[in-house]
């Protein structure tokens, strides 16, 4: 783990992350496996960052979001609750955090492979049964302990480069203290 800014001890920290890699995922709700069509997801940042697709648990915000091959997020943890404390922290003690997408399926966008049949979607030939989102907006990118694809990656500058206590640690010792 590095430094966000090494001019600033206080900066806030800087995450980035591969926050879906275009195969199918287990979603809760969806019976079969579901798969984001990559070449139809909209993803224009800033959009919230949050803890595990609880809209009262913001860990900060993107800055950049880009699709291509996969869904590459950076952005920074401006969140200033528990959440926010709680991502830091664990990655600062070198916790493996995955990310998980929060994509919303735009009218019409939805596609459905009975079983047996294949499709083409990102590149791969899949078989049904499954659902795709071949239109979609992304709201949200969350971090999560397991994520839906078990690819993605997270990295997050949970230290200063001075090893000053950055108020945001202090927030975090307090926290963990209280608790």
């Amino acid at each position: 783990i590095q430094a966000a800014d090494s001019a600033s001890p206080d900066a806030p920290k800087r995450f980035s992350m591969v926050a879906y890699t275009g195969g199918p995922m287990r979603i809760s709700g969806y019976y079969e496996p579901v798969v984001v069509d990559l070449a139809g997801l909209k993803a224009e940042a800033p959009f919230p960052i949050l803890r595990d697709h609880d809209l009262g648990s913001i860990v900060g915000h993107a800055d950049e979001a880009e699709v291509a091959a996969n869904v590459k997020v950076s952005g920074v943890i401006s969140g200033a609750g528990a959440a926010a404390l709680e991502v830091l922290g664990s990655a600062k003690q070198g916790f493996p955090w995955k990310a998980s997408i929060g994509a919303m399926p735009m009218e019409g966008g939805l596609e459905y492979v009975r079983e047996g049949a294949s499709t083409k979607v990102n590149g791969k030939t899949l078989k049904g049964p499954l659902t795709i989102a071949r239109k979609a907006t992304l709201r949200e990118v969350s971090f999560v302990a397991v994520g839906a694809d078990g690819r993605t990656s997270v990295k997050v500058a949970a230290t200063a480069a001075n090893h000053k206590e950055s108020d945001m640690d202090e927030q975090l010792r307090e926290w963990i203290e209280a608790m």
